[in-house]
């Protein structure tokens, strides 16, 4: 059965299984534990629930960012909250590198909108996001991985039990802000 279905291509939920499985074991093996906060700024793309499950296999905790955040909201949760690993879609890697100095990021994963459309269908997606349309601007992020590759390399690894309580943060979820500057609220 499918699990999630976007721009026409789908994956099982024994596929989502194997991805998640892989990312947890990478984000392990990268040095992500239990209790570290890990930041995804990405839309709604098949890559979001794998990173997201793969963040909560590992007990860390999951930070939604907006990605159309300016670089200095990006700067305030990134800080206040004290991410030490993003996923991010590269069109918005434009506006990490503009404040990834200023924050504790270590791992960067970056990922293309047609990274998991499979084959042809999500080549031609990057290609035409990428050139065509041109919603990628022009960034540099040193030491990042992509997220296709970090998959790659998890692939084969081990994930580590990881011994979690009903107690344990999941997630830090960032208010509007309406009264000042967004807070994360905490949810077990």
């Amino acid at each position: 059965r499918f699990a999630y279905q976007s721009m026409g291509a789908a994956i099982t939920y024994a596929e989502l299984h194997h991805h998640v499985e892989a990312l947890a074991a990478w984000l392990q093996h990268n040095g992500v534990k239990k209790g570290d906060r890990v930041a995804l700024m990405m839309p709604n793309l098949m890559q979001y629930p794998v990173a997201l499950f793969a963040v909560l296999r590992v007990g860390a905790i999951v930070v939604n960012i907006n990605p159309l955040y300016t670089p200095h909201e990006l700067e305030h949760q990134l800080r206040d909250c004290g991410a030490t690993t993003i996923f991010i879609a590269e069109n918005f890697a434009h506006t990490l590198q503009k404040v990834v100095e200023h924050t504790d990021i270590k791992r960067v994963v970056v990922t293309g909108i047609g990274d998991m459309l499979g084959g042809l269908k999500g080549r031609v997606t990057n290609f035409v996001v990428r050139h065509v349309k041109k919603m990628v601007p022009a960034w540099t992020l040193p030491n990042h991985i992509r997220f296709n590759d970090a998959l790659t390399q998890g692939t084969g690894l081990t994930t580590l039990p990881v011994a979690l309580t009903h107690d344990d943060i999941a997630f830090l979820q960032y208010t509007g802000g309406t009264t000042g500057v967004a807070q994360g609220a905490i949810l077990t």
